[in-house]
């Protein structure tokens, strides 16, 4: 269970997105500058901190009251309260296609969902595909398949490629984290990212393909264009898919980058900045646009290197706001919201629910800022009430 983490699994992707930077596939991005390698540094030494930190609290027997698990009754296992959530789901989404449509079938997808309604909905398929992939029992694996089976067709019908991706990882990080480290557990998990990564450009040609209504080698050939891709690269017969991916890894390093080099610090620490850097950065987007209106204040915009290129990992906002201490302070709360998730669960399976959603956002932090993506903290009280569900169901079984 130790092997993987949230802090590992970010601190991986930063070394692997930094690593595939020195490569200048494209024109529009250079190598990592000395200040960005220096940033990027002094947050992997946080996590380092953060991972022994989660390994002392993991093993200490003065924590043993939060971390040892009940014996569960195979009768508890998907009982009432991921059942309830399940049919919430389906009629949540039956609601939303019957006023929006089906995006598969010609509806906007952008446009598809009811507020708020729609980010509840979201975060109850990923609670679920995180429920039926952790629990799992000989006499549940039919009803497990199915209800992951019925998420997937979901996130397909509403041409969500982000919930059908994080679903697909949850999976494989159930998986992988429930069983001991061998070599055979190392291949399966290196084949299957690499699946998914190749699937993931594959998807990416083909949406791509259907917003311009071209065909799929034309849109390759606009990826290569519009992504810049260097003489060098296309000379020596460079795939679309492997580009997009590189692309997609290297270019939030570079828009971070982008923002050290060109965001004006001489204010960093104003009252008016730390205020909106905890609203912005550190609260789901659902409250933080509502906060916003309240009390009239616009989170800063990112400074991109291209406008169509607009990831810029989870610290680009945070740099525009405090400098390095926003940063810092940034994956602070990263460890933070952990750790509290963590120490609320009591049952082990709760327990292991959190630690891969978590590992789940550390790997996407390289991407965006998920403490503000809704779904990350919705998904976080679905696994806490579950928890105390679960316990206070279980009164009086003895602790092992």
């Amino acid at each position: 269970m130790f092997f993987i983490s949230p802090f590992k699994s970010l601190i991986a992707v930063l070394c692997l997105a930094w690593s595939l930077s020195q490569f200048e596939f494209s024109s529009l991005y250079g190598k990592p500058s000395l200040e960005l390698n220096v940033l990027l540094l002094l947050v992997i030494f946080v996590l380092i901190f953060s991972e022994f930190l989660y390994l002392y609290v993991s093993k200490c027997n003065r924590y043993i009251s939060y971390f040892r698990a009940n014996n569960v009754d195979d009768k508890i296992v998907h009982s009432k309260f991921p059942k309830f959530l399940f049919i919430t789901t389906l009629f949540l989404f039956c609601c939303e296609v019957a006023v929006y449509g089906v995006p598969l079938f010609g509806g906007d997808y952008k446009d598809f969902g009811f507020p708020v309604v729609h980010v509840i909905m979201y975060s109850l398929c990923l609670y679920l595909v995180l429920e039926y992939s952790v629990v799992v029992r000989k006499n549940t694996i039919f009803s497990s398949y199915l209800v992951i089976g019925v998420v997937f067709l979901i996130s397909i019908l509403m041409l969500s490629r982000h919930l059908l991706m994080y679903g697909l990882f949850i999976m494989l990080l159930a998986y992988v984290i429930r069983r001991k480290l061998t070599f055979k557990l190392c291949l399966i998990a290196a084949i299957s990212v690499s699946t998914l990564l190749i699937l993931f450009g594959v998807l990416g040609t083909y949406r791509m393909s259907g917003l311009l209504n071209i065909s799929y080698g034309e849109a390759e050939q606009y990826i290569l264009e519009a992504g810049g891709a260097s003489d060098h690269f296309i000379s020596e017969g460079g795939s679309a898919v492997f580009y997009w991916f590189w692309l997609y890894v290297t270019s939030p390093i570079s828009n971070l980058d982008f923002n050290i080099q060109h965001v004006n610090l001489n204010s960093e620490y104003d009252l008016n900045n730390f205020v909106r850097f905890f609203i912005f950065e550190n609260l789901p987007q659902t409250i933080s646009k509502r906060v916003a209106v309240v009390f009239d204040i616009a989170p800063r915009s990112n400074n991109l290197v291209a406008e169509h290129l607009n990831v810029s990992t989870a610290f680009s906002e945070s740099y525009g706001y405090l400098g390095l201490l926003g940063v810092l302070l940034h994956t602070l709360m990263f460890a933070f919201y952990f750790f509290i998730t963590f120490i609320l669960c009591k049952r082990r399976e709760s327990r292991v629910m959190s630690l891969v959603l978590y590992i789940l956002v550390g790997l996407f932090m390289v991407f965006d800022n998920m403490l503000s993506y809704p779904a990350t903290i919705f998904t976080t009280i679905f696994i806490i009430i579950r928890d105390g569900y679960f316990v206070s169901s279980t009164k009086g079984i003895k602790c092992i």
